[in-house]
């Protein structure tokens, strides 16, 4: 009922657009509804795609605390955040980012689940 309820709705829907990018070009897309996933989870889903190209020992590193002298900075996220805008992303090249948006931007979402676009 309450999922019927969301449909018939004139609010726009939140949505995270999660991108690829290597230079100025987009290698990969997806989009996830706000309601599936928190700010911390979306980090996390940037960190882990951002891993695969890092190697063991560099992933290791940036996950130890920033005062150990082995730390480093590969999976920093840095946050553009304000009203209405949130824009995460790491710090490699290639890059991972993670905007908000809303369906009304974006009208050839899929309302109900993430989108493998690319």
């Amino acid at each position: 009922m309450a999922k019927e309820k969301h449909q018939m709705s004139d609010e726009p829907r939140r949505v995270w657009v999660i991108e690829g990018r290597s230079g100025v070009g987009i290698f990969f897309r997806s989009t996830i509804g706000f309601e599936l996933a928190t700010e911390a989870d979306i980090i996390a889903m940037l960190q882990r795609l951002a891993c695969r190209h890092l190697t063991a020992h560099e992933v290791l590193n940036a996950s130890l605390r920033d005062n150990d002298r082995s730390y480093n900075s590969l999976l920093a996220i840095s946050k553009d955040t304000g009203e209405d805008r949130h824009l995460l992303t790491t710090q490699l090249d290639p890059h991972y980012t993670a905007r908000s948006e809303t369906d009304r931007e974006l009208p050839d979402l899929d309302k109900g689940r993430p989108l493998p676009q690319g």
